[in-house]
C-alpha cells in the first residue's frame, strides 16, 4: 500500500511539476520593445542572442548616441 501510494505521489508532483518549468524570459514577438534599428536588431550584438527569447533579461546602452540592446548583463 505505502508503495503504491508512494509512486502515485511521485507521479503527480513530476506531472504538476513540469507545468512550472516554462521560460520565465521569453516575451510574445507582439510586446517586445527593440530600440537597436538595422537588420541586426533582434539580435544580441556581444554574443548574438536572440533578445526576443531573452527579453526579461534584456539591458540597453547608449554609446556614441546609438542605442544597442544586450541579451544579459554579461553581455553589457
Amino acid at each position: 500500500m505505502k508503495k503504491i501510494l508512494l509512486l502515485l505521489l511521485s507521479l503527480s508532483l513530476f506531472t504538476f511539476g513540469s507545468n512550472q518549468m516554462k521560460n520565465f524570459r521569453s516575451v510574445p514577438a507582439d510586446k517586445v520593445q527593440l530600440l537597436q534599428k538595422g537588420k541586426g536588431k533582434n539580435f544580441c550584438p556581444v554574443c548574438g542572442m536572440t533578445l526576443p527569447v531573452f527579453y526579461k533579461t534584456n539591458h540597453a546602452a547608449k554609446h556614441n548616441g546609438k542605442d544597442h540592446q544586450y541579451c544579459s548583463i554579461h553581455c553589457l
